[in-house]
């Protein structure tokens, strides 16, 4: 009368978690958090500085809040539901070909980013409305185009190998 759990339940639950804290995050739009580069301990020191300085800032703010960084939490968010439609499909045997799958559970993603990180610069938007980031520069466009070359790529290279292993 043992208790049967295989890797995929696991990671259907797991995936839950933090499918559930980008939501939060890019709902009150939360800045994104400092990452420290490869420019030394006194460039990682500013831009912890900058972060912190972005979360008084937020919690400072009085009414509804909108950052860039929502865009790039949704779509965490939507790729982790992607993830577990995928992973869910996979055990009813239910997934199509390789670009259909990803249309269906990548593409979400990659939109949500795209377009609305595309959209905030088109509309004049800043980066956020309650710090003191000025309009969002041309070059924030880099960003959503990468994230649909990328997702171009990754799923012809899957559809590739998955169409080279049947041969």
């Amino acid at each position: 009368m043992g208790v049967s759990i295989n890797i995929r339940t696991i990671l259907r639950l797991i995936i839950g978690v933090p499918v559930a804290a980008a939501t939060g995050l890019g709902i009150v739009g939360f800045p994104l958090p400092a990452t420290p580069g490869r420019a030394g301990a006194e460039q990682s020191q500013a831009l912890l500085k900058v972060f912190f300085a972005q979360i008084r800032a937020w919690a400072d703010h009085d009414g509804w809040r909108f950052s860039g960084a929502s865009w790039f939490y949704l779509s965490l968010a939507a790729a982790g539901i992607g993830a577990y439609l995928s992973l869910m499909a996979e055990d009813k045997n239910e997934l199509q070909g390789t670009w259909k799958t990803s249309l269906m559970y990548a593409l979400p993603a990659v939109g949500i980013f795209s377009v609305g990180l595309t959209g905030q610069f088109l509309l004049g938007l800043g980066w956020d409305n309650y710090s003191s980031h000025g309009q969002l520069s041309p070059q924030i466009l880099l960003l959503p185009g990468i994230s649909v070359i990328i997702w171009l790529l990754g799923t012809a290279s899957k559809s590739f190998r998955r169409n080279h292993r049947r041969r």
